[in-house]
């Protein structure tokens, strides 16, 4: 389910709707999968940003709604630094979301062929 952006059970429903219109939309009625996955990496760039700033946010807040020891990576890094092996993770999702982005989108304009 992470690969469709969703991590608990409301996110799966929201996202299944929208992953289901965008493919679609864009496979269907406009058929391009370079459009596809231009809107693909825009969707992971802005679900990258919301999580980066969520982990950023949990780093510092007092209500500690994510215990380190319910990750599976806390044996690698140790108590609390878990979460910044998240926030650093979600950042480099967002960083080639908006790489692909950006040749997804040349791409479909047709600005590059390759």
């Amino acid at each position: 389910m992470a690969l469709l952006g969703s991590f608990v059970w409301g996110d799966a429903v929201i996202f299944s709707l929208f992953w289901l219109a965008l493919s679609v939309v864009t496979l269907g009625l406009i058929s391009s999968v370079d459009f596809f996955l231009f809107c693909a990496s825009v969707f992971f760039v802005i679900r990258g940003v919301g999580e980066t700033i969520y982990w950023l946010n949990q780093q510092f807040s007092k209500i500690n709604k994510n215990p380190p020891k319910s990750f599976w990576m806390e044996h690698l890094f140790g108590g609390e630094a878990v979460w910044f092996a998240y926030q650093i993770i979600w950042q480099v999702i967002t960083m080639v979301s908006i790489i692909s982005a950006v040749y997804f989108g040349a791409k479909w304009l047709g600005v590059i062929s390759a």
